[in-house]
């Protein structure tokens, strides 16, 4: 499968992969409040199917940051969902509302994805580990929900003008 279209597209999403990893690590020091969310769904509007290999990279640098642990397989897949459900979207919609609740679900159901990789330790764990984060998986969403009402229009504003100018749309 080729992923990328041409060297441009591959520059745009090698730029996306630092750009997450950067903005990840800056915001690393306040729990739970992060513009990766707000950043693949809106990346995802002008490089596509791109963002899911731009998503794995991320992962990988993450986990090569942090070290392999038994969350390195959730994040294999955890940022896959909000690209995955902007490619579903974006043809229909490009609504701010309808993405900051896009975010704001993905930040309330972030604990319950990641949970998945406990069921081998067993269910009274896996309860154990989902019950813990519930009030900072609340937390998450509603960051998440704000970072998008306040980030979306000017940043959104401003990568349409970048992608239209690299002729990338």
């Amino acid at each position: 499968m080729n992923w990328f279209k041409d060297t441009k597209h591959l520059v745009y999403a090698a730029f996306s992969v630092a750009l997450l990893a950067v903005s990840n690590y800056i915001f690393s020091f306040i729990p739970h409040v992060e513009v990766t969310t707000f950043l693949f769904i809106v990346l995802t509007f002008y490089l596509g199917k791109d963002m899911i290999m731009v998503a794995e990279v991320f992962a990988l640098i993450h986990i090569a940051q942090y070290g392999i642990h038994y969350w390195s397989i959730f994040y294999l897949y955890i940022w896959l969902i909000p690209v995955l459900i902007t490619l579903l979207l974006k043809d229909k919609t490009k609504s701010m509302i309808v993405y900051a609740i896009v975010a704001g679900i993905f930040g309330c159901l972030y604990g319950t994805f990641t949970v998945l990789v406990t069921f081998p330790l067993g269910w009274r764990t896996t309860l154990a580990w989902w019950l813990s984060g519930l009030l900072w998986d609340v937390t998450h969403g509603i960051c998440n929900f704000a970072v998008m009402l306040v980030l979306y229009k000017p940043i959104n504003s401003a990568l349409e003008i970048i992608f239209k100018e690299a002729e990338l749309e």
